[in-house]
């Protein structure tokens, strides 16, 4: 019997970092899938516009993707997602009208 590779949803964090971080698109999609509506949240309580907490995720996962190769494997991707978009309010307040 055929054993089935797991889907990359059901893959741990730290696991999906490193992929990321080698270019792996699949692992970044699963990153997204898991993590947008969080920041969005997040964004859109900062920003109180539906457009600007979009276009802010939008930055986020664009940055994300452009410095995966700086990523750091060990660390919760969660906590490092979140940790980044709290600390850089600034990225948000660029989105303020």
């Amino acid at each position: 019997m055929q054993r089935k590779a797991p889907q990359t949803s059901d893959i741990d964090d730290e696991t999906l970092f490193a992929k990321v971080e080698r270019g792996d698109v699949e692992a970044f999609t699963a990153v997204y899938n898991k993590y947008h509506k969080l920041l969005y949240a997040l964004a859109y309580r900062y920003l109180m516009s539906s457009a600007m907490a979009e276009d802010a995720v939008q930055h986020v996962f664009t940055r994300f993707w452009e410095f995966r190769s700086e990523l750091r494997v060990g660390i919760s991707l969660r906590n490092h997602t979140l940790h980044r978009a709290t600390k850089r309010r600034k990225i948000l307040r660029n989105f303020r009208v």
